[in-house]
Formats: C-alpha cells, sequence, structure tokens
C-alpha cells in the first residue's frame, strides 16, 4: 500500500527565493541528524550521496538506501520550474497558476522521516508560498513515525516509538509544531511573474 506526501510552492515567488538557502541548509540539517540515527539516505537514485545545492538553479534531493531495499520515489525540491528532461522522475509539475506540485511516495521506507521533516521544515519558513499535505495523520505518523505505526499500535503516553517529523524539527530547531497544517488548497502568495 502507498504512502505518500504532496506539496505545493511558488518558486518565483520572493518569498521563496529569500528563503530557498535556508531550506537547504535545513534540509541538509535535517538530513544529517536523522544520519546520526542510522537513517540510511542517499540520492535520488539511492546509491550516492544526498543532493543539496543552494545556488537558484539548486536541489534538495534524496532517497533512501538502495543497497538496504529502503528506496521508494525520490524526494526533489527545486528552486524553479521542473524541466522535465533534466528530472525526469521527479513526479511534480508546473502549472499555469505558477505552482509547483509535486508528489513523494516513500511507502513508509525509513527515508519517510526526512521527506516530513523537510516538507514541515519548508512549509514553516515559507507558509504562504509552501503548502503540504499527506495520507498520514498529524498525530499518529507525523507524531509518531511512518514506519512503525499501523492502526493497532497504540504509542505509550509521553514516550517516542520512532522518529518523527513533528519530533525532528522540536529537536533541531526548538519550534514545536503543534497545528497541523494540511491544506489541499494552494499557496496563498503567487510568484513574482503572476502578477498584474
Amino acid at each position: 500500500m502507498s504512502y505518500a506526501h504532496s506539496f505545493r510552492y511558488a518558486p518565483t515567488a520572493a518569498t521563496f527565493r529569500r528563503m530557498w538557502p535556508r531550506m537547504v541548509a535545513d534540509a541538509a540539517r535535517i538530513v544529517g541528524y536523522l544520519e546520526s540515527f542510522n537513517v540510511a539516505l542517499r540520492s535520488r537514485t539511492g546509491y550516492s550521496a544526498p543532493e543539496f545545492d543552494r545556488s537558484g538553479d539548486g536541489v534538495i534531493a534524496f532517497n533512501g538506501s538502495a543497497r538496504r531495499g529502503e528506496h521508494q520515489q525520490p524526494f526533489v525540491l527545486r528552486p524553479m520550474v521542473p524541466d522535465r528532461r533534466r528530472d525526469p522522475l521527479v513526479a511534480s509539475r508546473f502549472s499555469t497558476d505558477g505552482f509547483v506540485t509535486g508528489h513523494c511516495d516513500t511507502d513508509r521506507a525509513p527515508y519517510d522521516v526526512a521527506v516530513a521533516a523537510v516538507l514541515l521544515r519548508c512549509h514553516q519558513l515559507a507558509p504562504t508560498v509552501f503548502t503540504i499535505a499527506s495520507v498520514g495523520d498529524w498525530d499518529r505518523e507525523w507524531l509518531h513515525g511512518a514506519v512503525v505505526w499501523s492502526t493497532d499500535l497504540v504509542p505509550p503516553p509521553g514516550r517516542r516509538i520512532a522518529l518523527a517529523a513533528r519530533v525532528v524539527i522540536a529537536d533541531l530547531f526548538d519550534v514545536v509544531p503543534r497545528r497541523c497544517p494540511f491544506t489541499t488548497d494552494g499557496p496563498t502568495e503567487l510568484g513574482d511573474d503572476q502578477h498584474e
């Protein structure tokens, strides 16, 4: 059964462009933190190092480890309109309203916590230009971890079961995300080229 997250962002919006270097730095910090807990994070293909580039044509890109059989769909964010020739495996598209829509199906593989944490951090940094949604539940998978969660599991009160996006963000950035940010609406701030 698939387990996926979706996101929309406005790469040409001033807020997004201003926050992009911070998004990349924080994503790299999240990945480093998770690797210290033995979460194997690799490049889009699952074999080399995760990719972090702060430049205007940069990227945040990673997957689980292919050698461990923990890779699924790659997670890729770019600060520009996607080019299908450059990123043919990326399940994203650019719409006429100025937003990039993306989707990452992790199938609950261990790298899911990195995908969810990076999405949550990007939304925190630029909530008007970066929105997220998930099939995961805010108070289950996003709080206790998608890898171990099942409908039969009841987490012990006050005890961490596994690494989870909300816990990672709280540990790294001293921000305790309490309110669910999921929405099916798009960002509220248009890209600069969309203003008339």
